[in-house]
């Protein structure tokens, strides 16, 4: 009988864990000069299968992305010569996810596939002028490293944006509508062409670097 039970037990176990992810943000594919460097550790190019966790920060190269997936399902794509901080994951405990996912954006750009059943955002992405909250929704964030000015475009669902020290007054950008912010403060939310034209696939395992070049232009 223990015999029978210790192999149900193993079956039930993997079968629970089936699916699920390791409590960070996993590598799941990334090309050219992509490093990490940890609180505790120096710079060093990642591996494939890689899990980063909180406190890690993530540069690439010029001509060079990555590609994540954290615990909750929700995938990030990280664009040429960018750079961001992981303050904070999600963490599923008993089938249930915990938390909220904090990313601070140092330059660069990053596309976003939030996947998010709750209405309180859980994911967050922050520069040093404004924070944006997500509720479920595949967006666009970059912030010129010579300027500070930041781009916000959302293609599905809505990111609500605001200034530091201004968090009461907000703006919710719904689909097929961007935003840029400056240290003056937000342009009016308005629908941009290029929105459409941006490719919104997290998992695409090529980027135009043109575009990407020409969208702060």
């Amino acid at each position: 009988m223990s015999k029978v039970f210790l192999l149900l037990f193993l079956v039930s176990t993997s079968i629970s864990l089936a699916g699920t992810h390791p409590h960070g943000a996993e590598i799941l594919f990334f090309k050219g000069l992509v490093q990490v460097k940890s609180s505790t550790s120096s710079i060093a190019g990642v591996e494939k299968g890689e899990v980063l966790i909180e406190g890690d920060t993530l540069k690439t190269g010029t001509g060079s992305f990555a590609i994540l997936r954290f615990s909750d399902n929700s995938t990030l794509k990280i664009h040429p010569d960018s750079e961001f901080l992981i303050e904070s994951l999600v963490e599923p405990v008993d089938d249930e996810i915990l938390g909220s996912t904090n990313i601070f954006l140092n330059f660069g750009q990053v596309l976003i596939d939030v996947i998010n059943t709750k209405e309180a955002p859980i994911f967050h992405i922050k520069t040093k002028s404004v924070a944006m909250g997500v509720r479920g929704t595949k967006f666009f964030a970059g912030i010129d490293k010579a300027t500070g000015h930041t781009e916000l475009a959302v293609n599905k669902g809505v990111v609500e944006i605001s200034k530091h020290g201004q968090e009461t007054h907000k703006e919710a950008i719904e689909a097929g509508h961007g935003i840029h912010v400056e240290k003056e403060g937000f342009t009016q939310p308005q629908r941009y062409d290029w929105v459409k034209d941006l490719d919104f696939n997290t998992m695409n395992k090529s980027t135009d670097v043109k575009k990407l070049q020409d969208l702060h232009v």
